[in-house]
């Protein structure tokens, strides 16, 4: 099974858990630590790249995210910024930075 990881500033709601626990057949939702979710909720409006300032959510999400893992991303426009590609198939259902 695979897991869901999460990467926004905000909580899911029950109803989002039933939905990703039954639709997508995940495992287990796993927030961002508390460091990286603090980097994440309050990204500075005066830098000129976000590829620097995020590395190390970039660095969390290679070592810890599997093919076939998803991860639920609250901004796509930034996931675009920093370098992510949307893979879908059948192998991978996941962003790669």
């Amino acid at each position: 099974m695979a897991d869901l990881y999460l990467i926004f500033s905000h909580t899911l709601t029950e109803n989002q858990i039933k939905d990703a626990k039954v639709n997508l057949k995940v495992r287990k939702i796993i927030e961002l630590p508390s460091n990286l979710q603090k980097l994440w909720s309050n990204i500075p409006s005066n830098i000129k790249s976000l590829k620097n300032h995020l590395y190390p959510i970039k660095s969390w999400v290679n070592k810890n995210v599997k093919p076939g893992d998803y991860i639920f991303v609250s901004v796509v426009k930034l996931a675009f910024e920093i370098g992510c590609k949307s893979i879908t198939g059948r192998k991978y259902n996941f962003s790669i930075c």
